[in-house]
Order: structure tokens, then C-alpha cells, then sequence
């Protein structure tokens, strides 16, 4: 092969590696997180989550404090990458800072999933 269809086949790639880095990031989207178990280790909060919405793959989740000690967590997914289910969520409380995590159910109501 010659120095030309070297460069035409690295730069093909690497646009396609562009494209699925582009498409991954917006087709992340927020998902529901179907908690099934939720409990504490060692100043750790442990999310059991069997399944997850769809054909989603789960990529990550975001804490929002919507009053003292109570967070709103926000599961977010990818249909291209990301973690497989049943997984787990390990949340460090060492601080003892986390006293309620609540979740909007699919009604769009928030609902508690931990207490201390």
C-alpha cells in the first residue's frame, strides 16, 4: 500500500471514531433508574438497579441537593455505550452529608429510595 491509502484509511477511522464520540454524547439522554434495593455500607449508600429503561445503557447520575441533606438523584443513559445491567451505584457518605435521596417515578413524583 502506498503512503496515500495509509492516510485515507487512518483518517477514515478516526472520523468514525469522531462520529460515535459525537453521536454517543447526544443521544445521552436521562433515564429512570429502576431501584430495586438500596442500603448503606460503611459510610457508603450502595443502588442496587436490575434493569434499566429500554434499550438504554447506563452511563451515569448527578446529585442535586433540593434542600438540606435531601438530593434528587438523575440516572442518565446512552444508547450506544455504557454499563450493562443489574449494576450497581456506590455513593460515598463519609461526610454523613446525604440524609435523603429521592427519584421522580414515572408519574413525575418524587419519591424517596433512602433515609437515614
Amino acid at each position: 500500500m502506498n503512503k496515500k491509502k495509509i492516510r485515507l484509511i487512518i483518517g477514515g477511522i478516526i472520523s468514525l471514531l469522531i462520529a460515535w464520540i459525537i453521536i454517543d454524547t447526544f443521544t445521552t439522554v436521562p433515564i429512570y433508574l429502576y431501584i430495586d434495593q438500596v442500603h448503606e455500607q460503611q459510610s457508603q449508600i450502595i443502588i442496587h438497579i436490575p434493569y434499566g429503561s429500554g434499550h438504554y445503557y447506563y452511563k451515569k447520575y448527578k446529585l442535586n441537593q433540593i434542600e438540606d441533606g435531601v438530593y434528587q438523584i438523575q440516572g442518565y443513559g446512552s444508547m450506544l455505550s455504557g454499563k450493562k445491567y443489574p449494576l450497581e451505584i456506590t455513593i460515598d457518605n463519609s461526610q454523613n452529608q446525604i440524609k435523603e435521596i429521592k427519584q421522580k417515578n414515572l408519574d413525575n413524583q418524587l419519591e424517596t429510595i433512602y433515609s437515614q
